[in-house]
């Protein structure tokens, strides 16, 4: 039975791979986005992403997966808007090397993402993800802490832009959120110090070590069940 505000994850192996092609679900506009990858894998994991919501979304509303529709909004972020022509339920899709992650809540819009722990220092990446407070308090920290501190921060950093539909017109270093290693309700600050986008909790979210993944919603983050997919969850 699926609970109102959970946080779904699988690792993308053959046997989804395989459940995705037997029942295929996905609308045209969608079969034609999953071609549009170049790599095999990201067509993969997005088809697998997109099932795995059309029968969750498909299961909460008493719906075939195929009957669902999605709307994508002005940035690209899709959403359901049930027949009175609200948005219900809320949820938001993470695909990352290993791991497929689906949040959906039946009380608030949601954004969550995910990155692999890799080896590497991501330097390269600094600029572009990272604001100069940011940057001053991960280059101060021990250099076998860096990486991790700049994976939590981008994470974070995304949700919150999925949360509020932002997609990629927002650049990620215009903005602060909390450098520390905490599970609890973090603040945004914009480079004034004014409070961004006050309408929205940000928290990370333990799901598996080989990841980091944060969540952004605009109610208290707290409360989110976290489980792993089966075809029992699905109903199946």
């Amino acid at each position: 039975m699926l609970r109102a505000n959970s946080i779904y994850w699988v690792k993308p192996d053959e046997d989804w791979a395989n459940l995705s092609e037997s029942m295929p679900c996905l609308s045209p506009a969608e079969a034609a986005k999953s071609k549009s990858y170049r790599s095999d894998l990201n067509r993969r994991n997005f088809v697998i992403g997109r099932t795995l919501l059309r029968l969750l979304v498909g299961q909460l509303l008493g719906f075939d997966a195929t009957q669902v529709e999605f709307s994508i909004g002005p940035n690209g972020k899709p959403h359901h808007v049930d027949r009175f022509g609200f948005e219900w339920p809320f949820f938001n899709v993470s695909h990352t090397p290993g791991l497929i992650i689906i949040a959906l809540s039946t009380e608030s819009v949601i954004g969550i993402d995910a990155e692999h722990v890799a080896g590497g220092r991501y330097f390269e990446l600094y600029d572009h993800v990272l604001s100069v407070r940011e940057k001053i308090q991960i280059c101060a920290l021990e250099p076998s802490l860096q990486p991790r501190a700049f994976l939590r921060v981008w994470t974070r950093k995304e949700a919150l832009l999925k949360a509020a539909g932002f997609g990629i017109t927002q650049e990620l270093s215009e903005f602060d959120v909390s450098v520390g290693d905490s599970s609890r309700i973090l603040p945004v600050l914009r480079h004034d110090g004014q409070i961004y986008l006050s309408q929205f909790a940000v928290r990370d979210v333990s799901i598996v070590d080989s990841h980091l993944t944060s969540i952004a919603c605009s109610h208290d983050a707290s409360h989110f069940e976290v489980k792993a997919l089966t075809l029992a969850v699905l109903g199946m």
